[in-house]
């Protein structure tokens, strides 16, 4: 077991003091994952350190066991985990899917190994997985596979010679969402027509999409998309590198309206749903090299700030 205290951030009492300023200036909720579990919550965490998949033994738990060597994310319902490993019969990576009812792994046999591969993603459905990875052209490609392991085959990108980054599923599972290298956000067909391009410039004025591991995520209505944006122009801290900060944003796809859910002073990174009405995402304050994991409220008028105590990244929720 990993526990919150071994790995976790140790937090003064003016930091607190600082993450309850920050946050409530945005009228948002920051609250400890595991700690209250409420009415029709997801009732599983997973995230990873970077190397190993872990899952919290209990909603009301700070212990979390690891349940895969490699990084992943839960299925929709809660019962398999698709993660990365080291493939078996070929140099290179490829993707597995744990069933934690038996803990019994299969690995993806059909799907080419990569050197580079990230994080599966599950149809809204639990049929299929996106999966990410790249090729000799060094550009990012998303393949298509059944959770069974079969039927692969590669997706068209948005236009030639242009990596399809962050992929992430669309409302009915027929579409997906990714971004280029350009600052723009795309609904692609399974075909590869492009249904609607996004702007980002133009929607978050001085955003630019955060390139790199972080998910596009689609809410379990299929009404709101996270992103990941730099904020440039805004200070940073050198304890989270070079570049601006990152924030999460949300799209109503309904009126394309963007709203920021973390405020300036933070590095915020690698959001997922908790329900409809929260989020999961990794939160660096100033002066810390990782961050920890935050769950945020998207209910108006909740005012209060709580740290949490786990540090990890590419969180999933699950029933």
């Amino acid at each position: 077991m990993l526990s919150a205290r071994d790995a976790g951030l140790r937090l003064t009492k003016s930091k607190i003091v600082l993450i309850m300023k920050l946050f409530l200036s945005f009228v948002i909720m920051i609250t400890a994952i595991g700690v209250t579990a409420f009415a029709g919550d997801p009732t599983k965490l997973a995230f990873t350190n970077g190397k190993a998949l872990y899952l919290f033994a209990t909603p009301d738990s700070h212990e979390a066991k690891k349940i895969a060597d490699g990084e992943g994310e839960l299925s929709p319902d809660g019962t398999r985990a698709a993660y990365i490993k080291v493939a078996k019969a070929k140099n290179g990576l490829t993707i597995a899917v744990l069933d934690l009812g038996n803990g019994q792994s299969k690995e993806f046999e059909s799907m080419p190994s990569s050197s580079s591969i990230r994080i599966p993603r599950w149809s809204p459905d639990g049929t299929k997985l996106l999966v990410e990875f790249s090729k000799n052209d060094r550009l990012d490609h998303v393949g298509l596979i059944n959770a069974d392991g079969s039927n692969f085959h590669m997706l068209p990108r948005p236009g030639a010679n242009q990596a399809s980054l962050s992929a992430g599923w669309g409302p009915n599972g027929d579409t997906i969402f990714c971004q280029d290298e350009h600052n723009h956000l795309y609904e692609v067909g399974m075909d590869g027509k492009v249904v609607k391009t996004w702007a980002i410039d133009k929607l978050i004025p001085h955003g630019s999409l955060t390139e790199g591991r972080y998910r596009l995520a689609l809410s379990p209505d299929g009404k709101t998309l996270l992103l990941n944006v730099d904020m440039v122009g805004e200070k940073g801290d050198a304890a989270w590198g070079e570049g601006p900060p990152s924030s999460i944003w949300m799209i109503n796809l309904a009126d394309e309206k963007a709203t920021r859910l973390t405020p300036p002073g933070v590095n915020a990174d690698d959001a997922c749903w908790w329900g409809n009405s929260a989020i999961v995402c990794r939160v660096q304050f100033p002066g810390e090299k990782d961050g920890a994991l935050c769950r945020i409220s998207l209910a108006d008028g909740a005012k209060q700030a709580e740290p949490l105590k786990v540090v990890g990244q590419s969180p999933s929720a699950a029933p």
